[in-house]
């Protein structure tokens, strides 16, 4: 409740009196809730500065597919090339989609050949994960 209190005092105050607010945080609840651009900063250096929307479009490189089958799971068959297993229990699985790979469409025309799919929820990676990711990437390397 107490972060929600701040975080709603913090827009208000934007928006009614025009302030701008520079907000340190590791929280990425913090930034996705407050801030409209992102400063990536790797040892005093900014490594990225973009609007926090582009954030997640210029580095999304992969989406969660869940998927619920019909019968229970008890064997879990081997995915096409782009797509890997990131949960797996025998009534639910999460599949990971390299889109650099094979595009959402394609992911759910194989994966509709592989499973008999009760219900479905395609969703993005994380901002934290692609956040890390950033870090992670080649660009910071020395």
């Amino acid at each position: 409740m107490a972060k929600k209190s701040l975080r709603d005092l913090l827009i208000k105050i934007n928006k009614e009196e025009g302030t701008t607010i520079f907000l340190t945080s590791h929280d990425v609840g913090d930034i996705e809730s407050l801030c409209e651009r992102t400063i990536v900063i790797n040892h005093g250096s900014i490594i990225k500065d973009l609007p926090t929307k582009e954030l997640a479009k210029t580095f999304l490189k992969e989406k969660n597919i869940d998927i619920i089958t019909v019968l229970g799971l008890q064997v879990f068959p081997e995915l096409p090339d782009g797509l890997s297993y990131t949960k797996k229990d025998k009534n639910k699985v999460t599949v990971m989609v390299d889109t650099d790979k094979i595009s959402v469409r394609d992911s759910l025309r194989k994966l509709l050949d592989v499973f008999e799919i009760d219900d479905l929820d395609v969703y993005d990676t994380d901002l934290e994960t692609i956040i890390r990711n950033i870090y992670k990437s080649d660009t910071l390397k020395r």
